[in-house]
């Protein structure tokens, strides 16, 4: 099991980075990714030595790195628009300019470890099967790096309306995608399995505003 999670979560950190403009600010949130570090140090090839294990992440760290490295895939498209609106329209969101606008945006390392830890305890024992989690990253991956390249192509700092519609389409082919994913099996899997637990952390450490 630990091989076959080691290598999705290498998939997910790979094609990690989505950035919505290639400012400063919207690479720290892709951070979180150093977690991936530590599946280097568990060897396939002694992955059931139990002499090393203190080294070796386990099932449910390694599903709930996943899943933070999702999370933070994802939030980019938030991203894409809070950096539109920061360079474009930043009065209106009460900043005195840019660059203090932009420094809220990013979700950050201290907050995607506290998910990350949230969600490890609250999948305990969960059953992380391999066909199960092959199925829905088979889906997921693609949809997800598609999103990360379609917003690293958009200039935000250019306020224009296509640029705005450029971050609409990103967001209604990853929807698109998504939805494909919904009718595949794993897709079940993952929310029979992980939904309630994804929801309640994400609820707890990113809570949506006030209204």
């Amino acid at each position: 099991m630990n091989k076959l999670l080691t290598l999705l979560l290498a998939l997910f950190l790979a094609t990690g980075t989505f950035s919505a403009c290639g400012s400063d600010a919207d690479e720290e949130p892709n951070t979180e990714a150093d977690a991936g570090d530590d599946t280097d140090a568990g060897d396939d090839t002694d992955a059931g030595d139990d002499t090393d294990a203190g080294d070796e992440l386990t099932d449910e760290e390694l599903v709930a790195a996943i899943v933070t490295s999702e999370v933070a895939f994802t939030t980019g498209l938030d991203t894409a628009f809070d950096t539109y609106d920061c360079n474009c329209a930043f009065e209106e969101g009460g900043y005195a300019d840019v660059e203090s606008c932009l420094a809220e945006e990013p979700l950050s390392e201290s907050e995607l470890s506290a998910f990350e830890a949230c969600l490890t305890t609250a999948i305990a024992g969960a059953d992380t099967t391999d066909a199960d989690l092959a199925s829905y990253v088979a889906c997921d991956s693609p949809a997800t790096s598609t999103l990360s390249d379609c917003l690293n192509a958009i200039d935000t700092s250019v306020c224009s309306e296509d640029t705005e519609n450029a971050i609409f389409t990103c967001e209604d082919d990853f929807y698109t995608a998504w939805e494909t994913c919904a009718a595949e099996p794993g897709a079940t899997w993952y929310q029979e399995t992980f939904g309630p637990a994804v929801a309640n952390c994400y609820e707890e450490f990113f809570p949506a505003p006030a209204e």
